[in-house]
């Protein structure tokens, strides 16, 4: 039970922590290894065979269809709201991006009609989608050269194709990096820990303690322990009493246990209480454990009667 919350809710804490140590959870990854690369392959292989288009306009329409449909599909992606959000800001952004490389290098490429570009050495007009167009041309060739029958098309037919299948490309390998710097586990933030002495209160407190100390002054050092549970109690912390109603897990988890307790009749005495905090996702965090002492009585003896319940005993 705790002095400030009797709910059974109160009773539950985190993974216990020992005393004095400070541990700090490792974070799962924001997103999984395949979530975004994955669902784009398989939005660019649903429509199958090579690009019929001809023209820029066509290029850019249907690269960006692609896009945007997985743009669309990030909320059925594993993760939580604010990384959701995230990734579709960065994928319109990459959008954007991929549309505006787009309509610069198809402007070059599209510049020239094929009848005064036959017979003529081609200069690098793709720019910085060369790269990922001449690994598309060569996984193309390799497996188009084996097939029988297999014609070459002119060049300048192709250059719709070419120029689609680069976008592609570089769309994939900039989703890549987005996905690896999304599925990477974010590091725990560093958790400063506080001097004693900048902490006003807490000196106060020890002040008034030390005096009651120093003066012999029991009033003093109550008057000090109420202030102190007014401090916690403002700081959201909770005072959680040992109790023998407590689930066997909830025990272990809040509490560490001194002596021989599998007697017949097991005698338990709370040397400590168990602090507890209001996490961010509204479960009480274990701060520090409590500590109990176990005791068995002797074969043949028989428990203490609870105060005032005994025979001849008024109850208070």
């Amino acid at each position: 039970m705790t002095e400030h919350d009797t709910g059974p809710d109160s009773h539950v804490g985190s993974h216990p922590v020992d005393r004095g140590e400070r541990r700090v959870a490792s974070l799962p990854p924001v997103i999984a290894t395949g979530a975004l690369v994955e669902r784009f392959n398989r939005l660019c292989t649903r429509s199958g065979g090579p690009f019929p288009g001809r023209g820029p306009n066509e290029v850019v329409t249907a690269v960006v269809r692609v896009l945007r449909e997985l743009q669309t599909q990030v909320g059925e992606i594993p993760a939580d709201e604010r990384t959701r959000h995230q990734l579709g800001d960065v994928l319109g952004v990459l959008i954007v991006a991929i549309e505006k490389l787009l309509d610069e290098v198809a402007s070059t490429v599209f510049r020239e009609t094929p009848t005064q570009t036959a017979g003529k050495p081609q200069p690098d007009r793709l720019g910085r989608l060369r790269p990922a167009i001449d690994r598309v041309s060569r996984s193309k060739n390799s497996k188009s050269n084996s097939a029988a029958g297999h014609q070459d098309l002119p060049a300048e037919d192709r250059r719709a194709e070419e120029l689609h299948d680069g976008a592609l490309a570089a769309a994939r390998t900039a989703l890549e990096s987005l996905e690896k710097a999304f599925s990477r586990a974010p590091q725990p933030p560093e958790v400063r820990i506080r001097p004693w002495h900048e902490d006003t209160s807490l000196m106060t407190l020890a002040q008034d303690l030390v005096a009651a100390a120093q003066r012999h002054s029991a009033d003093l050092a109550w008057a000090a322990i109420g202030q102190l549970r007014t401090a916690l109690r403002r700081q959201g912390i909770q005072i959680v009493r040992y109790d023998t109603e407590l689930a066997p897990e909830e025990q272990a988890r809040l509490f560490t246990f001194h002596g021989p307790g599998d007697g017949p009749s097991p005698q338990f005495e709370e040397l400590t209480p168990a602090f507890t905090v209001q996490a961010e996702n509204g479960a009480p965090h274990l701060v520090v454990r409590g500590e109990v002492r176990c005791s068995s009585l002797p074969a043949g003896a028989q428990e203490d009667e609870p105060r005032g319940e005994g025979t001849g005993d008024i109850p208070s």
